[in-house]
């Protein structure tokens, strides 16, 4: 007998001070790239470090999300990537979880962005999309607040999840 997981979602929400000036001024940005990264709204920041190593990484394909954003937002969502071309390396974990890049974006263009994240899972996955399980983390700016989301669950019920409790925080007298 087959006994299905249940998901659980798990979102914790967080005040952080890593907004846009924190991730485009770090010392591996140089001040071409930096200038570029100005005028985005959606940055997608590196990990740093895994099991103890200190290089800058992303999750498995990464480049294709990012493309994928691209081709399928309007102007009002400005994609970028924080790291030098030549910088920029993949690391592939094998698991059962989808994991997303990193993002830093503005409040006002995260309905936009969850989405286009929604459209490309089921682009990826289509009707396998309810058993599969997503992390990601989000760094959303919103006036001079900067929150940090974790979410870990479900990958077909995120996008209303998180919307939720964004603004539950945003409202709440923390």
């Amino acid at each position: 007998m087959h006994f299905e997981e249940k998901i659980e979602p798990y979102i914790i929400i967080e005040k952080t001070n890593e907004d846009f000036n924190h991730w485009i001024n770090q010392n591996f940005i140089t001040n071409k790239l930096r200038l570029e990264l100005q005028n985005s709204n959606l940055l997608i920041i590196p990990q740093k470090g895994f099991r103890d190593r200190d290089d800058l990484n992303f999750p498995v394909k990464t480049a294709e999300f990012l493309e994928y954003i691209k081709e399928n937002s309007d102007d009002t969502l400005i994609p970028d990537i924080c790291i030098e071309d030549e910088d920029y390396k993949e690391l592939a974990l094998h698991s059962e979880w989808i994991i997303i890049a990193d993002i830093v974006i503005r409040y006002i263009v995260l309905p936009l962005y969850l989405g286009i994240l929604s459209n490309y899972l089921f682009y990826r996955w289509k009707n396998k999309l309810k058993d599969k399980k997503i992390k990601f983390e989000l760094n959303v700016v919103k006036e001079n607040e900067t929150l940090n989301l974790k979410y870990e669950g479900p990958a077909d019920i995120f996008q209303e999840l998180i919307l939720k409790e964004i603004n539950k925080k945003g409202n709440s007298n923390e």
